[in-house]
């Protein structure tokens, strides 16, 4: 459900950052919301949950399909792992995404998409 909901969310915005504003939406374009409070408190955990649920369906197929293979514990341990590889994917980006909590230095005409 999360999947989709990004999934729709994030084509629109894309969409809308294009035709409506005429920004290149690039890095720029998404780290200006996660590194501008408070619509950090709604893109961190938006971007976050977005990695997660990519790798956790990846990881729901690849147990449904190698339990038939390798059976169902290593399934498992395998399924996990790819969970916890998109957990630890996701917190690198957003340690990228943020220049490493400090904040990446974003042009003006990006922020003033969020009426800074």
């Amino acid at each position: 459900m999360y999947l989709a909901f990004f999934l729709l969310v994030h084509t629109g915005v894309v969409l809308t950052g294009r035709a409506w504003f005429g920004r290149n939406t690039n890095l720029y374009f998404a780290a200006a919301g996660i590194n501008t409070f408070p619509f950090s408190l709604f893109f961190i955990p938006y971007y976050f949950l977005a990695v997660v649920a990519v790798f956790g369906h990846v990881a729901s197929l690849h147990y449904q399909k190698g339990t038939r293979l390798w059976g169902e514990a290593s399934a498992r341990r395998q399924a996990l792992g790819i969970g916890s590889a998109g957990v630890l994917v996701a917190l690198l980006i957003l340690f990228a995404i943020t220049n490493h909590p400090q904040g990446l230095p974003i042009p003006a005409r990006y922020r003033q998409t969020l009426g800074k």
